[in-house]
């Protein structure tokens, strides 16, 4: 099995938000792609509470995109919010 890690994407979050400064309405949705990735890596390795916060602020951002064009980011956001739910589940079932 392939193991990922996480600096690569930590440094492509990194990148992301300093892509903001300059362009946000473009790069914005990448930044919570990058999030939403990182919550993955981080649930599969057992960091929930970093997966948490990666879930959540993705959620969040895809929320206020979410508002001008909503048949683009309404799947996002469900995707991620089932990550989450998965997430409470197996936290909660410890």
């Amino acid at each position: 099995m392939r193991r990922f890690t996480r600096k690569p994407r930590r440094e492509a979050l990194k990148i992301r938000r300093q892509l903001v400064q300059q362009n946000p309405d473009t790069c914005l949705p990448y930044v919570a792609q990058t999030l939403g990735n990182l919550g993955i890596l981080d649930a599969t390795q057992n960091r929930m509470e970093e997966a948490r916060a990666h879930y959540r602020e993705a959620i969040s951002i895809y929320k206020e995109f979410s508002k001008r064009d909503p048949s683009r980011y309404t799947v996002d956001i469900a995707t991620i919010e089932s990550a989450l739910a998965k997430l409470e589940q197996k936290t909660t079932n410890k």
